[in-house]
């Protein structure tokens, strides 16, 4: 067995017990939570009778131990929501788990696209800071990222819409695309979709309601992805092996992007998978403020109607997520530095 497969099945196995953690907290969290699901859903009024029967269709009346055994069985059949009688929307009707497979296609492209922007700006921004470290250059980015890091998310959004959508006028402040713009859903990402229906002005609408939204979404990640990858490539650009490079006679772009880079990219890997499993989850900030049908626009409706199997439903493929980009991030460790793997 090579090393590469050795060392992805030992990461899987033990992405396994994270997994079985976070869904034993989830378990937890949604049953200590002040508030009753039945009462939110049928008032605080209702004759006992009908409480008691809702109370037997949803399992809430079997043991702690019970329902925790058919939760988990619930999540590896993929049925999301909890008890089997309650793995639909209180509010649509709906499948629990047809509901996040409709919205979470908008999440993933917006969280690409976030993603794909923070790490292209914070590594470029990263290495020309590290590379003139003292100089005027890095004092701008320095300063840049310290006035990035310290805006929340919602007020930066906020202010983006009130600027360019409502005054300036330059950009679309809600939605994912005009009113009038039609094109087929075939993979459910806005963008993809508008791509594959060859329909410029889909594609056109489609972007410039997307600028706002993954601005907002990736300026956070872009300045922790910076501040990370400079640390790591001053502390590099400083190693023997460096300094030795330099006295052969190598280019510098070569000593900088060939030797240096790739060393100093291992811990910045970290942070990127981080910030990836962090824009899946803060989308829900985004999706709200700019009206975007993903998960996360489903994931506060359901907190502000108290759609108890949808909540618990999202929360659980969150979950799910993040193990799954703690698996990926291992993997391309491995794959950047062979020592990892031994």
């Amino acid at each position: 067995m090579s090393s590469i497969r050795r060392f992805a099945i030992t990461r899987l196995l033990l992405t396994i017990p994270m997994v079985f953690f976070l869904l034993t907290l989830i378990f937890v969290t949604m049953r200590i939570i002040p508030g009753d699901p039945i009462s939110a859903l049928l008032g605080e009024h209702i004759p006992e009778e009908y409480y008691q029967q809702y109370r037997v269709s949803f399992g809430f009346d079997k043991p702690i131990y019970v329902q925790y055994i058919d939760f988990l069985m619930d999540v590896l059949q993929f049925r999301l929501g909890g008890s089997s009688a309650g793995t639909r929307s209180f509010i649509t009707n709906r499948p629990v788990v047809v509901e996040i497979l409709e919205r979470w296609p908008q999440t993933l492209e917006l969280s690409l696209l976030s993603i794909v922007l923070a790490v292209v700006v914070g590594l470029a921004t990263g290495i020309v800071s590290a590379t003139h470290v003292g100089k005027k250059v890095d004092r701008i980015i320095g300063l840049g990222s310290l006035f990035g890091y310290s805006l929340p998310l919602f007020w930066t959004a906020m202010i983006m819409q009130l600027v360019l959508g409502v005054w300036l006028k330059i950009l679309p402040v809600a939605g994912n695309s005009d009113a009038a713009i039609r094109f087929a859903r075939v993979t459910g990402m806005p963008l993809l979709d508008a791509f594959l229906s060859g329909d410029i002005e889909a594609i056109s609408s489609v972007a410039r309601h997307y600028v706002l939204p993954v601005i907002s979404m990736a300026y956070f990640s872009i300045v922790t992805i910076q501040r990370i990858a400079r640390t790591e490539m001053v502390r590099t650009l400083h190693e023997d092996y460096i300094m030795t490079a330099r006295a052969k006679g190598l280019r510098e772009n070569m000593v900088v992007y060939k030797h240096a880079f790739r060393n100093a990219l291992l811990p910045t890997l970290t942070i990127i998978g981080i910030q990836f499993a962090g824009l899946l989850g803060g989308t829900i900030v985004t999706e709200t403020v700019f009206s975007l049908p993903g998960l996360g626009r489903l994931t506060m409706d359901s907190i502000l109607w108290r759609d108890f199997p949808t909540i618990q439903g999202c929360v659980v493929f969150y979950a799910l997520i993040v193990g799954i980009c703690s698996f990926i991030v291992d993997l391309a460790y491995a794959l950047i530095d062979p020592r990892v793997r031994f």
